[in-house]
């Protein structure tokens, strides 16, 4: 089942199409004598009474004398025969004649001639020209030679001689038709096809006003897609019947004659979807009706179908797309009677008795006899309409249920809804209540929270007061304790010192001594920053002075040795678990000789000379801390000084801050770039530029750690 329901349908569907398209005009018109009425093939009699001029096939009906030339004048069969069973080529030349008699009876009357002509036709009675068509005609401008009317003509003669001259089209090389029909009988024709028009027009507005219906509905609501499945099916019937009153040429006509399968197709879809079938795999119509048109083109222009091989073909394969709808809209409808829905089973029984319908009129007409007086032809027309009719009124049912279930449904939600709206208004009305007395209870305990925090806030303050105040008194000891700036410029004109504590007082220290024409100065960091790096760095300090003023060392490198184990002795750290100590860089400068003496630990020195940073290391160990157990040795460096060399000794501090348009570290390279480009200016503008750029860099990121930088110029 779910190969025929999956794949055999495209396959049968595509190449049964195919075949399909092999003849625009449909089995209804195929060829051969086999078509003829079983009376006309007993025909040969020259003299006609009133019953057999009643409506007297001339090619079916009379035998004529037949001439086949070719294009050149070359006579090519010459014969006597049915004009109506014979096959011409394209470029032949066709001249009959034939002389009839007509009964007394007969004479003196109007007649209508009906052609069916699917080339060019010059037809002559006793001499007179009686129609022209095609080539022949004065209004012929090429294109497509068929003509299919009425021509009235008096009959004065009883006996007549037709005389006719055949050029055959491109589409179908074989005579159509010519009857003769009596006034009666025309007028009989005439009100028949004015009320199949009517029939027509009335069943393709009511199944094209299904069609916008349920297209509106599929538009508003995209979930229903059966809705447009359904309107393709109405619209396709309803264009059918529209064009079916009018003269189409072969390739309308094709499509006019194809879309019953797509009509079949899009109604199987349907059942598909409204049943809830999911066996059946999507078919685009759009795909199948361009490979329709596609093929319709290459018959029209191609001067494909005239074989009969190819008519039987067309018969075959549309006897089989056909069924092959009907077992497909079968078995959906089969399925239907097991489903409990009102909708599946509404549809179901529906169309099932509109097939009913249709077999019992059918059995009916077949009970009629096969001719056209009975009026079997009506009674099928009827039968056909009625069945389509039906299947438009089931539709309506179940869109009229539809609609008044959701209707239904709609009115219930409403009901509901309300009596929801009313459950919450009162459920609010009742947490607004609690919500009041709630307030009121929170409003008394922020009352009393808040001035609980006030005293606290109080207290708060009068501490921070205190501890301000005692931070800055610390501060003015601490700065009491570091050397004078001008004492240095004394020394060194040209000098500049940035110390920005982060808190009130600072773990970052320098100090300077002068004696004769030495000079020694040092930039430290101690561990931690606040009180306890205050405390730290006024240990260092004067431990700093003391091995310089005491001892009177002078050598950086040995300062450094010595001060280390002056902050392990002095702090414990062999016996406790301090770890705390310095970063500390010491230059000596011999003023009259000239030179310069480095030594740091952990802080490094930075000379500019001519535009170009040097950078002197320092041993990577601090001094005191946790490797007292190391006898590290200080490398000392000595620099020649020249005019214009300038000297920087700094602190972590200012590299370590974060900030810029990132909030991220500024890193030793920005700052020495940043060092770099004030070269031209003077040593009070330095530092000024330096404080600038440190506050514009730190934006409003707090402040990470102490800052010290120490600048000369020599």
């Amino acid at each position: 089942m779910s190969f025929f329901n999956r794949t055999l349908p495209h396959l049968i569907f595509g190449a049964l199409t195919f075949f399909c398209v092999l003849d625009p005009f449909g089995f209804s018109r195929a060829n051969g004598s086999d078509n003829q009425p079983q009376y006309v093939k007993d025909i040969k009699r020259k003299v006609f009474d009133k019953d057999s001029a009643e409506a007297l096939n001339l090619f079916y009906d009379v035998q004529w004398e037949i001439t086949v030339k070719s294009s050149d004048g070359k006579v090519k069969e010459l014969r006597r025969e049915y004009p109506g069973t014979i096959d011409i080529k394209e470029k032949d030349v066709v001249t009959c004649t034939t002389t009839l008699q007509f009964a007394p009876g007969l004479i003196g009357k109007v007649y209508y001639l009906y052609y069916n002509i699917k080339g060019s036709l010059w037809l002559k009675m006793n001499g007179r020209t009686l129609l022209t068509t095609g080539f022949f005609s004065k209004s012929f401008r090429g294109g497509n030679m068929r003509k299919e009317d009425y021509e009235s003509f008096f009959l004065a003669d009883s006996v007549v001689t037709f005389s006719l001259v055949y050029l055959p089209g491109k589409v179908r090389r074989n005579l159509n038709e010519i009857s003769i029909v009596t006034m009666s009988r025309y007028d009989k024709i005439i009100k028949d096809e004015h009320e199949s028009e009517e029939k027509n027009f009335f069943t393709a507005a009511f199944h094209l006003a299904f069609g916008v219906i349920f297209l509106i509905i599929f538009l508003y609501h995209r979930a229903t897609s059966e809705s447009l499945y359904f309107s393709i099916y109405a619209f396709i019937i309803g264009l059918f019947y529209i064009f079916n009153n009018f003269e189409l040429n072969p390739f309308f006509d094709l499509l006019l004659f194809a879309s019953w399968v797509y009509a079949l197709e899009a109604l199987a879809i349907f059942l598909a979807k409204i049943l809830h079938n999911t066996d059946r795999n999507k078919l685009i119509l759009f795909g199948e009706v361009l490979f329709i048109i596609v093929m319709g083109l290459i018959i029209q222009f191609g001067n494909l179908g005239d074989s009969m091989a190819l008519n039987f073909i067309l018969v075959f394969s549309v006897v089989l797309l056909i069924i092959f709808e009907v077992i497909t809209i079968l078995y959906y409808l089969i399925q239907g009677f097991f489903q409990k829905r009102w909708e599946a089973r509404l549809i179901t029984y529906g169309f099932c008795f509109a097939v009913f319908f249709a077999l019992v009129f059918f059995a009916l007409i077949m009970s009629y006899g096969m001719t056209y007086d009975t009026g079997y032809l009506e009674l099928l027309n009827y039968a056909s309409l009625l069945g389509l009719v039906s299947i438009l009124v089931i539709m309506s049912i179940v869109l009229g249920r539809r609609n008044g279930e959701n209707h239904t449904r709609m009115q219930a939600q409403v009901v509901e809804i309300e009596t929801l709206a009313k459950e919450n208004l009162a459920r609010e009305m009742e947490k607004q209540h609690l919500i009041e007395s709630q307030n009121i209870e929170l409003e008394r305990k922020v009352t009393d929270r808040t001035m609980e925090v006030m005293r606290q806030k109080e207290v708060i303050v009068t501490k921070n007061k205190e501890i301000i105040d005692n931070l800055q008194y610390a501060k003015r000891i601490q700065s009491a304790i570091l050397p004078d700036p001008e004492l240095i410029r004394k020394v060194f004109r040209e000098f500049f010192v940035l110390y920005l504590p982060r808190d009130i007082v600072s773990g970052d220290f320098y100090s300077f001594i002068h004696r004769d024409d030495q000079a020694l100065l040092a930039a430290a960091d101690c561990t931690g920053h606040g009180v306890s790096g205050a405390f730290m760095s006024m240990i260092g300090s004067s431990l700093f002075h003391q091995l310089v003023n005491e001892r009177s060392m002078t050598n950086p490198a040995q300062i450094l040795e010595q001060l280390n184990k002056e902050i392990i002795r002095s702090l414990r750290q062999r016996s406790s678990e301090s770890n705390d100590g310095m970063d500390i860089a010491i230059c000596h400068f011999d003023l009259k000789q000239r030179m310069l003496t480095y030594a740091g630990a952990n802080r490094p020195m930075w000379l500019i000379r001519k535009g170009e940073l040097i950078a002197y290391k320092a041993d990577k160990f601090p001094i005191g801390g946790l490797q007292f157990s190391q006898q590290e040795k200080f490398i000392l460096h000595q620099i020649a000084l020249k005019d214009g060399d300038t000297i920087y000794l700094t602190t972590d501090g200012f590299a370590d801050q974060f900030g810029g348009p990132k909030g991220k570290k500024m890193l030793t390279r920005k700052f020495r770039e940043a060092l770099l480009s004030v070269q031209h200016l003077d040593m009070a503008a330095q530092e000024k530029f330096l404080h600038r750029f440190f506050n514009e860099w730190k934006g409003n990121e707090d402040q990470v750690d102490d800052v010290l930088v120490m600048g000369l110029r020599i």
